[in-house]
Protein backbone atom coordinates (compact mmCIF):
# COMPACT_ATOMS: atom_id res chain seq x y z
CA UNK A 1 0.00 0.00 0.00
CA UNK A 2 1.26 3.22 -0.77
CA UNK A 3 -0.19 6.86 0.17
CA UNK A 4 -3.50 8.21 -0.95
CA UNK A 5 -3.58 12.05 -0.94
CA UNK A 6 -5.92 14.80 -1.54
CA UNK A 7 -5.69 18.59 -0.64
CA UNK A 8 -8.44 20.33 1.63
CA UNK A 9 -9.52 23.61 2.79
CA UNK A 10 -11.52 23.54 5.99
CA UNK A 11 -13.55 27.02 6.56
CA UNK A 12 -15.80 27.94 9.75
CA UNK A 13 -14.40 25.58 11.95
CA UNK A 14 -15.89 25.42 15.80
CA UNK A 15 -13.01 23.60 16.45
CA UNK A 16 -11.33 24.15 20.13
CA UNK A 17 -8.33 23.28 18.59
CA UNK A 18 -5.28 25.39 16.55
CA UNK A 19 -1.88 26.17 16.08
CA UNK A 20 0.07 28.56 17.44
CA UNK A 21 2.68 30.68 16.84
CA UNK A 22 4.78 32.39 19.43
CA UNK A 23 7.55 35.13 18.80
CA UNK A 24 7.29 34.19 15.18
CA UNK A 25 9.21 31.30 16.16
CA UNK A 26 7.71 28.06 18.23
CA UNK A 27 4.85 26.59 16.90
CA UNK A 28 1.88 24.55 19.54
CA UNK A 29 -0.63 22.83 18.88
CA UNK A 30 -3.38 23.76 21.49
CA UNK A 31 -6.90 22.72 22.66
CA UNK A 32 -8.75 26.00 24.22
CA UNK A 33 -5.61 27.41 23.85
CA UNK A 34 -3.70 25.32 26.46
CA UNK A 35 -0.42 23.95 24.81
CA UNK A 36 -0.20 20.12 24.12
CA UNK A 37 2.46 19.93 21.79
CA UNK A 38 5.14 21.42 20.85
CA UNK A 39 5.79 21.27 17.31
CA UNK A 40 9.48 22.40 17.17
CA UNK A 41 10.36 26.01 15.40
CA UNK A 42 10.89 27.37 11.95
CA UNK A 43 14.24 27.51 11.84
CA UNK A 44 15.09 25.43 9.02
CA UNK A 45 18.62 24.58 10.15
CA UNK A 46 17.92 23.47 13.78
CA UNK A 47 17.24 20.08 14.77
CA UNK A 48 13.62 18.39 14.77
CA UNK A 49 12.28 18.31 18.05
CA UNK A 50 9.06 18.13 19.45
CA UNK A 51 7.31 17.98 23.35
CA UNK A 52 4.17 16.46 24.65
CA UNK A 53 2.40 18.38 27.27
CA UNK A 54 0.32 16.64 30.62
CA UNK A 55 -3.32 17.60 29.36
CA UNK A 56 -6.55 16.11 30.29
CA UNK A 57 -8.16 17.87 26.93
CA UNK A 58 -8.67 15.26 23.83
CA UNK A 59 -10.15 16.16 20.70
CA UNK A 60 -12.89 13.47 19.70
CA UNK A 61 -16.30 12.44 19.53
CA UNK A 62 -17.62 8.91 19.72
CA UNK A 63 -19.36 8.75 16.82
CA UNK A 64 -16.09 9.41 14.82
CA UNK A 65 -14.51 7.02 17.25
CA UNK A 66 -16.87 4.25 16.46
CA UNK A 67 -16.24 4.40 13.24
CA UNK A 68 -12.50 4.75 13.05
CA UNK A 69 -12.61 1.53 14.95
CA UNK A 70 -14.24 -0.75 12.26
CA UNK A 71 -11.24 1.34 9.84
CA UNK A 72 -11.56 3.09 6.67
CA UNK A 73 -10.46 1.46 3.38
CA UNK A 74 -9.87 4.74 1.17
CA UNK A 75 -9.11 8.67 2.07
CA UNK A 76 -13.10 9.27 0.96
CA UNK A 77 -14.28 7.52 3.88
CA UNK A 78 -14.01 9.89 6.30
CA UNK A 79 -16.41 9.56 8.89
CA UNK A 80 -19.09 12.69 9.41
CA UNK A 81 -17.96 15.03 11.94
CA UNK A 82 -14.17 14.32 11.62
CA UNK A 83 -13.54 17.59 10.12
CA UNK A 84 -15.12 19.33 12.14
CA UNK A 85 -12.51 18.41 14.89
CA UNK A 86 -9.77 20.36 12.57
CA UNK A 87 -8.46 24.01 12.75
CA UNK A 88 -9.80 25.76 10.07
CA UNK A 89 -6.53 25.89 7.43
CA UNK A 90 -5.48 24.11 4.39
CA UNK A 91 -4.79 20.42 5.00
CA UNK A 92 -3.43 17.67 2.45
CA UNK A 93 -5.22 14.46 4.14
CA UNK A 94 -3.26 11.66 3.91
CA UNK A 95 -4.21 7.37 3.93
CA UNK A 96 -1.67 5.21 4.05
CA UNK A 97 -0.30 2.27 5.77
CA UNK A 98 2.23 1.91 9.04
CA UNK A 99 3.86 -0.37 11.02
CA UNK A 100 5.02 0.98 13.68
CA UNK A 101 7.90 0.72 16.08
CA UNK A 102 8.81 2.14 19.56
CA UNK A 103 11.28 4.63 19.74
CA UNK A 104 14.48 3.99 21.70
CA UNK A 105 13.51 -0.30 21.73
CA UNK A 106 15.26 -3.36 20.47
CA UNK A 107 13.51 -2.51 17.34
CA UNK A 108 13.81 0.55 16.12
CA UNK A 109 16.86 3.06 17.76
CA UNK A 110 15.78 6.35 19.17
CA UNK A 111 15.99 9.24 16.17
CA UNK A 112 17.59 12.02 18.74
CA UNK A 113 20.22 9.34 19.92
CA UNK A 114 21.03 7.98 16.08
CA UNK A 115 20.36 9.92 12.93
CA UNK A 116 19.86 13.68 14.38
CA UNK A 117 23.27 13.50 15.83
CA UNK A 118 25.11 11.89 12.72
CA UNK A 119 23.83 14.80 10.87
CA UNK A 120 24.34 17.59 12.98
CA UNK A 121 26.93 18.85 15.20
CA UNK A 122 26.83 17.79 18.80
CA UNK A 123 27.97 21.17 19.84
CA UNK A 124 25.60 23.15 17.25
CA UNK A 125 22.59 20.80 18.72
CA UNK A 126 19.94 23.02 21.45
CA UNK A 127 20.32 19.73 24.17
CA UNK A 128 17.65 21.22 26.36
CA UNK A 129 15.07 20.30 23.43
CA UNK A 130 15.03 16.08 23.52
CA UNK A 131 17.25 16.07 26.85
CA UNK A 132 13.79 14.15 28.03
CA UNK A 133 11.21 12.90 24.82
CA UNK A 134 8.46 12.21 25.17
CA UNK A 135 7.44 8.60 24.26
CA UNK A 136 6.88 8.67 20.77
CA UNK A 137 6.56 5.58 17.41
CA UNK A 138 8.75 5.87 14.21
CA UNK A 139 9.83 3.73 11.15
CA UNK A 140 12.39 2.90 8.97
CA UNK A 141 13.80 6.08 7.30
CA UNK A 142 11.98 6.14 3.53
CA UNK A 143 14.33 7.75 0.69
CA UNK A 144 13.00 10.42 -0.90
CA UNK A 145 16.33 11.28 -3.28
CA UNK A 146 19.98 10.55 -2.57
CA UNK A 147 21.31 12.02 1.18
CA UNK A 148 17.34 12.80 1.71
CA UNK A 149 15.07 10.93 3.42
CA UNK A 150 11.67 11.28 5.20
CA UNK A 151 11.72 10.57 8.98
CA UNK A 152 8.03 9.42 10.29
CA UNK A 153 7.36 10.68 13.82
CA UNK A 154 3.69 9.26 15.48
CA UNK A 155 3.43 11.09 18.62
CA UNK A 156 0.52 10.09 21.28
CA UNK A 157 -0.77 12.89 24.03
CA UNK A 158 -0.05 9.52 26.63
CA UNK A 159 2.27 7.01 27.75
CA UNK A 160 2.05 4.02 25.99
CA UNK A 161 2.51 2.07 29.47
CA UNK A 162 -0.33 3.74 31.03
CA UNK A 163 -2.98 2.56 28.26
CA UNK A 164 -5.40 0.17 29.24
CA UNK A 165 -4.28 -3.43 28.99
CA UNK A 166 -7.52 -5.08 28.18
CA UNK A 167 -8.15 -2.31 25.13
CA UNK A 168 -5.04 -3.22 23.85
CA UNK A 169 -5.75 -6.46 24.04
CA UNK A 170 -8.97 -5.59 22.02
CA UNK A 171 -7.29 -4.48 19.26
CA UNK A 172 -4.64 -7.27 19.32
CA UNK A 173 -7.59 -9.32 18.71
CA UNK A 174 -8.94 -7.30 16.16
CA UNK A 175 -6.14 -6.83 14.14
CA UNK A 176 -5.00 -10.75 14.08
CA UNK A 177 -8.65 -11.69 12.92
CA UNK A 178 -7.70 -8.75 9.47
CA UNK A 179 -9.95 -5.99 10.96
CA UNK A 180 -7.69 -3.09 10.83
CA UNK A 181 -8.89 -0.05 12.87
CA UNK A 182 -7.21 3.44 11.70
CA UNK A 183 -5.61 6.02 13.57
CA UNK A 184 -6.13 10.16 13.20
CA UNK A 185 -3.31 12.56 13.42
CA UNK A 186 -3.07 15.98 11.98
CA UNK A 187 0.86 16.73 11.31
CA UNK A 188 3.42 18.31 10.10
CA UNK A 189 5.90 18.41 7.64
CA UNK A 190 9.28 20.23 8.83
CA UNK A 191 12.46 20.23 5.87
CA UNK A 192 15.53 20.43 7.62
CA UNK A 193 19.39 20.58 7.05
CA UNK A 194 22.34 21.34 9.22
CA UNK A 195 24.47 24.94 8.90
CA UNK A 196 27.56 23.24 9.78
CA UNK A 197 28.65 19.06 9.12
CA UNK A 198 29.98 17.59 11.73
CA UNK A 199 33.99 16.72 12.09
CA UNK A 200 35.74 14.24 12.96
CA UNK A 201 39.05 14.14 15.79
CA UNK A 202 41.14 15.69 12.89
CA UNK A 203 38.69 18.53 11.80
CA UNK A 204 37.07 16.83 8.54
CA UNK A 205 33.85 16.73 7.81
CA UNK A 206 32.02 14.09 8.54
CA UNK A 207 29.33 12.82 5.39
CA UNK A 208 26.35 11.74 7.14
CA UNK A 209 23.53 9.58 5.44
CA UNK A 210 21.15 11.46 5.28
CA UNK A 211 21.80 15.85 5.24
CA UNK A 212 18.04 16.87 4.35
CA UNK A 213 15.96 15.50 7.08
CA UNK A 214 11.98 15.33 5.94
CA UNK A 215 10.48 15.12 9.55
CA UNK A 216 6.56 13.95 9.32
CA UNK A 217 5.57 14.09 12.50
CA UNK A 218 1.63 12.98 13.26
CA UNK A 219 0.27 14.08 16.36
CA UNK A 220 -2.00 11.24 16.98
CA UNK A 221 -5.96 12.57 17.97
CA UNK A 222 -7.02 9.55 18.27
CA UNK A 223 -5.98 5.83 18.13
CA UNK A 224 -3.70 5.81 21.05
CA UNK A 225 -4.55 2.07 22.07
CA UNK A 226 -4.84 0.77 18.36
CA UNK A 227 -1.22 2.24 17.66
CA UNK A 228 -0.02 0.60 20.78
CA UNK A 229 -1.93 -2.46 19.46
CA UNK A 230 0.12 -2.27 16.22
CA UNK A 231 3.32 -2.22 17.53
CA UNK A 232 2.80 -4.78 20.51
CA UNK A 233 1.30 -7.35 17.59
CA UNK A 234 3.65 -6.25 14.60
CA UNK A 235 0.59 -6.02 12.31
CA UNK A 236 0.38 -2.80 10.44
CA UNK A 237 -2.37 -0.57 11.35
CA UNK A 238 -3.48 2.86 8.89
CA UNK A 239 -3.61 5.97 9.83
CA UNK A 240 -5.72 9.22 8.37
CA UNK A 241 -3.01 12.26 8.39
CA UNK A 242 -4.01 15.70 7.89
CA UNK A 243 -0.86 17.20 6.88
CA UNK A 244 -1.36 21.65 7.68
CA UNK A 245 0.07 23.30 4.70
CA UNK A 246 0.24 26.53 6.81
CA UNK A 247 2.51 24.73 9.01
CA UNK A 248 4.84 23.30 7.04
CA UNK A 249 7.68 23.57 4.84
CA UNK A 250 7.26 23.59 0.92
CA UNK A 251 7.45 20.52 -0.50
CA UNK A 252 6.81 18.63 -3.80
CA UNK A 253 3.89 16.04 -2.47
CA UNK A 254 4.71 13.62 -5.29
CA UNK A 255 8.37 13.30 -3.69
CA UNK A 256 7.05 12.96 -0.58
CA UNK A 257 4.39 10.21 -2.14
CA UNK A 258 7.19 8.42 -4.00
CA UNK A 259 9.02 7.59 -0.59
CA UNK A 260 6.00 5.68 0.53
CA UNK A 261 5.54 3.36 -2.62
Amino acid sequence: MGIEYKKISIKDSSSSMAFRLDNDWDRFITIDNDPIWHVGNVCGTCEFFFKTFTSEKQQVIEQVRDSLNEGIDSIEEIPGGLLKLLPNGEYIKMFFEVNPKLAGSSEMPDYFRTELIETWPLDDLDGTQNSDISPYYRTVPRTVKKSEAVFDFYIPQYDPALLDDERVEYYIEQLRKGEIPTVVSVSVLDIKGPALWPVDEKGNNVESRYGTHWCFSNYILDGHHKMYASYKSGIPITILSFLSLEHSWKFNIKDFAKAFE
